[in-house]
Protein backbone atom coordinates (compact mmCIF):
# COMPACT_ATOMS: atom_id res chain seq x y z
CA UNK A 1 0.00 0.00 0.00
CA UNK A 2 1.36 3.42 -0.95
CA UNK A 3 1.89 5.58 2.09
CA UNK A 4 0.15 8.64 0.65
CA UNK A 5 -1.47 9.72 -2.56
CA UNK A 6 0.22 12.65 -4.32
CA UNK A 7 -2.58 14.96 -3.13
CA UNK A 8 -2.15 13.82 0.50
CA UNK A 9 1.63 14.32 0.28
CA UNK A 10 1.12 17.88 -0.98
CA UNK A 11 -1.41 18.63 1.76
CA UNK A 12 0.91 17.27 4.49
CA UNK A 13 3.81 19.30 3.12
CA UNK A 14 1.71 22.47 3.03
CA UNK A 15 0.52 21.84 6.61
CA UNK A 16 4.14 21.36 7.69
CA UNK A 17 5.19 24.59 6.00
CA UNK A 18 2.53 26.62 7.78
CA UNK A 19 4.38 26.05 11.07
CA UNK A 20 7.61 27.50 9.71
CA UNK A 21 8.72 31.12 9.63
CA UNK A 22 8.14 32.78 6.26
CA UNK A 23 7.26 36.18 4.83
CA UNK A 24 3.62 37.22 5.17
CA UNK A 25 3.08 37.09 1.38
CA UNK A 26 4.24 33.44 1.34
CA UNK A 27 2.05 32.60 4.34
CA UNK A 28 -0.95 34.20 2.59
CA UNK A 29 -0.25 32.13 -0.55
CA UNK A 30 -0.01 28.98 1.56
CA UNK A 31 -3.13 29.73 3.62
CA UNK A 32 -5.15 30.20 0.45
CA UNK A 33 -4.35 26.58 -0.46
CA UNK A 34 -5.49 25.10 2.84
CA UNK A 35 -9.05 24.78 4.20
CA UNK A 36 -10.59 27.96 5.62
CA UNK A 37 -9.82 27.96 9.35
CA UNK A 38 -12.93 29.97 10.18
CA UNK A 39 -15.14 27.03 9.28
CA UNK A 40 -14.44 26.13 12.91
CA UNK A 41 -15.55 29.53 14.27
CA UNK A 42 -17.49 28.66 17.41
CA UNK A 43 -19.67 31.75 17.38
CA UNK A 44 -19.88 33.13 13.83
CA UNK A 45 -22.80 35.45 14.68
CA UNK A 46 -21.26 36.96 17.82
CA UNK A 47 -19.67 40.41 17.80
CA UNK A 48 -16.55 38.77 19.23
CA UNK A 49 -15.61 35.55 17.38
CA UNK A 50 -14.48 32.58 19.47
CA UNK A 51 -11.59 30.46 18.22
CA UNK A 52 -10.62 27.16 19.81
CA UNK A 53 -6.99 26.38 18.99
CA UNK A 54 -6.94 22.61 19.16
CA UNK A 55 -3.59 21.10 20.07
CA UNK A 56 -3.59 17.41 19.08
CA UNK A 57 -3.74 15.01 22.04
CA UNK A 58 -4.49 17.71 24.62
CA UNK A 59 -8.17 16.88 25.31
CA UNK A 60 -9.38 19.07 22.44
CA UNK A 61 -11.66 16.52 20.80
CA UNK A 62 -13.28 15.49 24.09
CA UNK A 63 -13.77 19.08 25.19
CA UNK A 64 -15.11 20.25 21.83
CA UNK A 65 -17.56 17.36 21.57
CA UNK A 66 -18.78 17.88 25.14
CA UNK A 67 -19.45 21.57 24.43
CA UNK A 68 -20.81 21.04 20.92
CA UNK A 69 -17.94 22.98 19.33
CA UNK A 70 -16.61 22.42 15.83
CA UNK A 71 -12.92 21.62 15.86
CA UNK A 72 -9.87 20.85 13.80
CA UNK A 73 -6.11 20.98 14.16
CA UNK A 74 -5.52 24.47 12.81
CA UNK A 75 -2.59 26.60 14.00
CA UNK A 76 -3.03 30.20 15.10
CA UNK A 77 -0.96 31.37 12.14
CA UNK A 78 -3.57 30.17 9.64
CA UNK A 79 -6.36 32.01 11.44
CA UNK A 80 -4.24 35.18 11.61
CA UNK A 81 -3.28 35.29 7.95
CA UNK A 82 -6.76 34.29 6.72
CA UNK A 83 -8.39 37.28 8.44
CA UNK A 84 -6.15 39.43 10.67
CA UNK A 85 -8.97 41.71 11.85
CA UNK A 86 -11.21 38.81 12.82
CA UNK A 87 -8.28 37.06 14.51
CA UNK A 88 -7.41 40.14 16.56
CA UNK A 89 -11.07 40.56 17.65
CA UNK A 90 -11.53 36.87 18.50
CA UNK A 91 -11.44 35.37 21.94
CA UNK A 92 -8.83 32.62 21.52
CA UNK A 93 -8.84 29.59 23.83
CA UNK A 94 -6.90 26.35 23.94
CA UNK A 95 -5.47 23.59 26.10
CA UNK A 96 -2.00 22.10 26.45
CA UNK A 97 -0.77 18.93 28.11
CA UNK A 98 2.31 17.69 29.90
CA UNK A 99 4.65 16.98 26.95
CA UNK A 100 5.61 13.53 28.19
CA UNK A 101 2.05 12.28 28.64
CA UNK A 102 1.08 13.92 25.35
CA UNK A 103 3.88 12.02 23.58
CA UNK A 104 2.68 8.76 25.16
CA UNK A 105 -0.93 9.51 24.26
CA UNK A 106 -0.06 10.27 20.63
CA UNK A 107 2.00 7.10 20.33
CA UNK A 108 -0.66 4.85 21.86
CA UNK A 109 -3.48 6.47 19.89
CA UNK A 110 -1.73 6.06 16.53
CA UNK A 111 -0.05 2.73 17.32
CA UNK A 112 -3.35 1.13 18.36
CA UNK A 113 -4.91 2.18 15.04
CA UNK A 114 -2.39 0.31 12.87
CA UNK A 115 -4.24 -1.87 10.42
CA UNK A 116 -7.80 -0.82 11.31
CA UNK A 117 -8.42 1.15 8.09
CA UNK A 118 -6.65 3.02 5.29
CA UNK A 119 -6.96 6.56 6.67
CA UNK A 120 -3.91 8.83 6.35
CA UNK A 121 -3.24 8.63 10.13
CA UNK A 122 -3.27 4.83 10.04
CA UNK A 123 -1.02 4.69 6.98
CA UNK A 124 1.39 7.11 8.65
CA UNK A 125 1.37 5.05 11.86
CA UNK A 126 1.94 1.86 9.90
CA UNK A 127 4.94 3.35 8.14
CA UNK A 128 6.43 5.15 11.15
CA UNK A 129 5.31 3.36 14.33
CA UNK A 130 4.63 -0.30 13.50
CA UNK A 131 8.30 -1.15 13.95
CA UNK A 132 8.10 -0.25 17.65
CA UNK A 133 6.43 -2.94 19.76
CA UNK A 134 5.93 -0.58 22.71
CA UNK A 135 6.29 2.98 23.89
CA UNK A 136 9.70 2.37 25.47
CA UNK A 137 11.26 1.21 22.21
CA UNK A 138 9.70 4.19 20.44
CA UNK A 139 11.18 6.65 22.96
CA UNK A 140 14.58 4.97 22.69
CA UNK A 141 14.44 5.37 18.89
CA UNK A 142 13.76 9.10 19.28
CA UNK A 143 17.36 9.48 20.46
CA UNK A 144 18.24 9.35 16.77
CA UNK A 145 18.06 12.86 15.31
CA UNK A 146 16.93 11.43 11.97
CA UNK A 147 13.97 9.61 13.54
CA UNK A 148 13.04 12.48 15.87
CA UNK A 149 13.19 15.04 13.05
CA UNK A 150 10.85 12.88 10.98
CA UNK A 151 8.39 12.00 13.78
CA UNK A 152 8.06 15.54 15.16
CA UNK A 153 6.71 16.86 11.86
CA UNK A 154 3.53 14.81 12.12
CA UNK A 155 0.68 16.92 13.61
CA UNK A 156 0.18 14.68 16.67
CA UNK A 157 3.85 15.06 17.60
CA UNK A 158 4.42 18.74 16.72
CA UNK A 159 5.39 21.07 19.55
CA UNK A 160 2.34 22.52 21.30
CA UNK A 161 3.64 26.06 20.72
CA UNK A 162 3.38 25.42 16.97
CA UNK A 163 -0.41 25.43 17.40
CA UNK A 164 -0.93 28.27 19.90
CA UNK A 165 1.67 30.87 18.93
CA UNK A 166 2.39 32.97 15.89
CA UNK A 167 5.61 32.52 13.90
CA UNK A 168 8.56 34.37 15.40
CA UNK A 169 6.68 34.80 18.73
CA UNK A 170 7.96 33.08 21.83
CA UNK A 171 4.67 33.41 23.73
CA UNK A 172 1.26 31.91 23.06
CA UNK A 173 -1.46 34.14 21.60
CA UNK A 174 -4.39 32.80 23.64
CA UNK A 175 -6.66 34.74 25.94
CA UNK A 176 -7.29 31.55 27.90
CA UNK A 177 -4.80 28.69 28.12
CA UNK A 178 -6.01 25.65 30.01
CA UNK A 179 -4.10 22.56 31.04
CA UNK A 180 -5.24 19.01 30.36
CA UNK A 181 -4.17 18.04 33.86
CA UNK A 182 -6.52 20.56 35.50
CA UNK A 183 -9.42 20.23 33.07
CA UNK A 184 -11.86 19.03 35.74
CA UNK A 185 -11.16 22.07 37.91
Amino acid sequence: MALYTPRERIRLRLRDLEHRPMPDWARAWLTARLPDPYRFDLAPDRAQPLIFLHVPKAAGTSLAEALGWKYGHVPASRYRIADPVRFDRALRVGFVRNPWTRLASAFHYLHSAIGINASPDVRWATDNLAQYPDFTSFVMALESDRIWNSIRLYPHFRAQMDWISLPRDSAHCLHFLGRFETLEQ
